[in-house]
């Protein structure tokens, strides 16, 4: 029987997260992560790599860059919480309100439509 957390659904830390194509075993051990965001810890060529996969193109953009710079920074939203997979370091988001688990940060959504709407402004 699988452990029941907080409202009711299992506990992430237990669970196969929902919903999400992955070849691990039928019972995998996660680990509750406690996020830590440093600012100073950000790096330029970190920047540059999620600015690159939020589509921003350096040479025409670059004054967009902002944007995934402060993706970077941003804390979670609550209920999400971050989980590892035990032993192979891969990272996964639990909504411990609605028993959800995604692979992406919650926050890619939003900066994603926030380019979107800056290009915008910008291009017309």
């Amino acid at each position: 029987m699988m452990d029941v957390g907080l409202n009711g659904y299992a506990d992430p830390c237990h669970a196969e997260p929902q919903g999400l194509d992955s070849p691990r075993s039928a019972s995998p051990e996660f680990q509750v992560l406690e996020e830590h965001i440093d600012s100073q810890e950000i790096d330029e060529a970190s920047v540059f790599a999620y600015a690159a996969w939020l589509g921003i193109n350096m040479d025409r953009d670059a004054d967009l860059v902002w944007i995934a710079r402060a993706a970077l920074v941003a804390p979670l939203q609550f209920p999400w919480k971050p989980c590892e997979v035990a032993g192979e370091g891969e990272v996964f988001y639990f909504n411990f309100e609605t028993g959800e688990s995604i692979w992406e940060h919650p926050g890619d959504e939003y900066h994603r439509q926030l380019l979107a709407d800056e290009s915008a402004k910008k291009y017309g």
